[in-house]
């Protein structure tokens, strides 16, 4: 006993599994991390292999170990022998199978409440199921099939021949042939960049992390003990909050209809207003991820909104044709000739205004480790404060532990860890593979296109992923918008051929690394709160890309040309069911990148480069500053996502903060216990909608109602 593998393994004995569970009255005293363990007594070991086991799975309680009893802080190591070893987390046939798309919605939870899994099935194999379906699904989004692989096939490009030297020979058509090697090239990026800044994106920076701090919780609910009163009313609000939000966008889907219909177009503050994205758009999922993230978070967002659609769009509209060309001429909305470009290019400055600082606290946190690591290999005496940290985050945790909760979760997410040479080496690895194989496939794509972009994506990543900590928000598109004016400016002043191919293919590189660093960021932060090893769930994580790689190339394939097989209409033209938006907008920023940045919107880059500026000292002054002035300073990225999505996601996240603040002050000790499931229910209900929405969409079933709202005669002239 005290050995993994007598735990969990063949050696392991009926009492000794009885006395883990079930352990007897026994004194912790004595049980501090790091002690001597030959000298404590067997009643001690059981007790903390308990606890353990029931911080592991909960339900199964520690029966005699009474929370109002007094005693030491938990001996963590102890305590973590009691969950399973990495590799038996999760990887057998049933995890595999069963991790994909809404299973995890529907099999698991009825699988752990009828009691299935009693016994073997654990909050760590959930972990690690909702991670092989994230991974398999990331590619949908990140491999550019909505976005740049659709720009550059014959329905879309050949409509701009002529344009920014665009030929005949720009077409690249989304064979498998081409896709599947192009997709094993940037999918497995994003993951190994952000490897080695696991503890400081989780544990350090003390990232809220709403969404994955959501699914940890609902997780933990549905392996939750029937018996217990608390654990039982935080399951049911869970249940209620889910139960609305997905009632509530199936009655949302009776009226959408076609076009600005639904309460999505709904003018909360006019119409005049909704032109400027203000509303409430009822969209409750980030109603829940407002009462999740500080309210510091909630209020620089709105600020943000603010700023660019209360004061420089405004100002914008009344130079139109003289600051940017009329709306005639954009392609569409979010043509960057238009305003769209003060929107994205505002935002990235704030972004990399903040992500600069960042990387240097990051790199100076690495330089001050590795040397006391040296130093204490030197001395023999280790530094209790590791690497420390700098300055203060503007947000606190967002889940409440206990000490001995932290303490485990830490010492599990730490152990184990994960050597610093598998990130290098297999960003390496494929850095090699992607700069020989890309231009095999796209000849304008040229290798040291290549090799620029996969050497500045590991910083978009990093900026990326904190970004998603902090407000759950991905900006990949903008990244890869980013991406294409980068080369495209690069490859429009040599004048080469086909330089508008080879800013969209250089934005798949950067947006699928920001992508995938981003969400396996996020489902490390799942991991940390269900004890389940990193290493399993980077394994995990690898297995489903490679499934993706496979699954998503094949069906896009099949919904690419069988639109056009069955009515004659290709993806992507106007008349198409699947006009791909996102390809349009692609293709627009490459040929103004090539052609130049003369064609931007004036004062386009000044604004940018002062926010950029802005937006680097703002978190220094927050980290250094006077304590009672600094903790009001906004927070940059925060500020820099509705620039980009849209007011209206202030608008919803702040009401979920009006909604955390109201609770705070009617009850505390409710809002502790209840706040969290309540926001994770939001959440998760309106995602398990997208499955039969889908649906639905795929039956081609359409709303039988469009509600519009039309303003008066008086609301319209102003």
């Amino acid at each position: 006993m005290g050995k993994l593998g007598d735990l969990f393994g063949k050696n392991s004995t009926t009492k000794d599994r009885t006395l883990m569970m079930h352990p007897p009255q026994a004194s912790m005293e004595g049980a501090h991390m790091g002690e001597d363990l030959d000298q404590t007594s067997m009643d001690d070991k059981a007790a903390s292999h308990a606890i353990g086991q029931a911080y592991a799975d909960p339900s199964v309680k520690p029966t005699d170990v009474e929370d109002s009893q007094e005693r030491e802080p938990l001996n963590v190591k102890e305590a973590a022998e009691a969950l399973p070893h990495w590799r038996k987390q999760g990887f057998g046939l049933a995890s595999c199978i069963v991790g994909f798309g809404a299973i995890r919605f529907v099999v698991i939870p009825c699988m752990v409440k009828v009691g299935l899994g009693s016994g073997w099935y654990y909050p760590q194999e959930t972990t690690i199921i909702q991670t092989m379906a994230n991974s398999v699904l990331d590619l949908n989004w990140g491999g550019g099939f909505h976005s740049f692989l659709v720009a550059l096939s014959g329905p879309i490009i050949g409509n701009f021949e002529g344009q920014a030297g665009i030929t005949a020979r720009d077409v690249y058509n989304p064979t498998i042939g081409r896709t599947l090697p192009y997709q094993i090239c940037i999918g497995f990026i994003g993951i190994f960049v952000v490897l080695v800044l696991r503890k400081a994106m989780i544990i350090d920076f003390k990232l809220p992390w709403p969404s994955p701090t959501a699914a940890g919780t609902l997780i933990k609910s549905l392996h939750t003990k029937k018996g217990e009163d608390k654990a039982r009313k935080q399951l049911r609000v869970l249940g209620i909050t889910f139960s609305v939000a997905f009632l509530w966008d199936l009655f949302e889907w009776f009226f959408s209809g076609s076009g600005d219909c639904g309460f999505g177009s709904f003018p909360t503050f006019g119409t005049h207003a909704l032109t400027y994205t203000w509303q409430f758009d009822f969209e409750l999922t980030y109603v829940g991820v407002g009462m999740l993230v500080p309210h510091a978070v909630n209020a620089s967002m709105m600020l943000g909104a603010i700023i660019m659609f209360g004061i420089i769009l405004p100002i914008a509209n009344q130079h139109a044709g003289v600051w940017y060309p009329p709306k005639s001429t954009w392609s569409n909305a979010k043509d960057v000739r238009g305003t769209y470009a003060y929107q994205v290019f505002t935002a990235l400055g704030m972004f990399l205004g903040e992500g600069a600082y960042t990387i240097l606290k990051v790199t100076i946190l690495a330089c001050r480790g590795m040397y006391r690591s040296w130093r204490a290999s030197r001395t023999g005496k280790v530094d209790p404060r590791g690497a420390g940290t700098i300055g203060r985050p503007p947000q606190g945790r967002i889940v409440t532990e206990t000490e001995d909760e932290r303490r485990l979760s830490e010492y599990v997410f730490l152990s184990n860890s994960i050597p610093w040479w598998v990130a290098v080496g297999g960003y390496l690895c494929f850095v090699a593979i992607g700069t020989g194989t890309i231009p095999q496939l796209y000849p304008p794509a040229k290798w040291y296109y290549c090799l620029v972009v996969y050497l500045i994506a590991p910083f978009f990543s990093i900026i990326n992923a904190y970004c998603a900590g902090l407000t759950d928000w991905d900006i990949t598109s903008a990244w890869s918008t980013l991406g294409v004016f980068i080369i495209g400016a690069w490859a429009g002043r040599t004048n080469e051929e086909g330089a508008v191919v080879a800013a969209l293919v250089m934005s798949g590189i950067a947006g699928a690394a920001v992508n995938a660093a981003s969400s396996i960021m996020g489902d490390f932060k799942t991991a940390y709160y269900t004890l389940a090893h990193p290493r399993a769930l980077l394994c995990t994580q690898l297995i489903g890309e490679c499934v993706g790689l496979v699954m998503a190339p094949v069906i896009f394939y099949y919904l690419y040309y069988q639109p056009a097989i069955a009515s004659g209409i290709p993806l992507g033209s106007a008349n198409s069911q699947y006009a791909a938006p996102q390809a349009y907008v692609n293709l627009a920023a490459a040929i103004v990148s090539t052609e130049g940045i003369k064609n931007l919107p004036k004062h386009c880059f000044a604004i940018a480069g002062v926010f950029f500026f802005v937006c680097f000292f703002l978190p220094m002054f927050r980290d250094f500053g006077p304590r009672k002035i600094a903790r009001f300073t906004p927070v940059p990225m925060a500020m820099a996502i509705p620039l980009v999505v849209g007011a209206w996601l202030a608008v919803d996240m702040g009401l979920g903060s009006i909604v955390r603040l109201s609770w705070d002050l009617i009850s505390m000790s409710t809002a502790t216990d209840y706040l969290v499931p309540a926001a994770a229910g939001l959440i998760s209900g309106e995602g398990l909608w997208a499955v039969p929405e889908a649906i639905l969409a795929l039956a081609k079933a359409t709303p039988p109602l469009c509600m519009q709202f039309i303003a008066t005669s008086a609301e319209a002239a102003t």
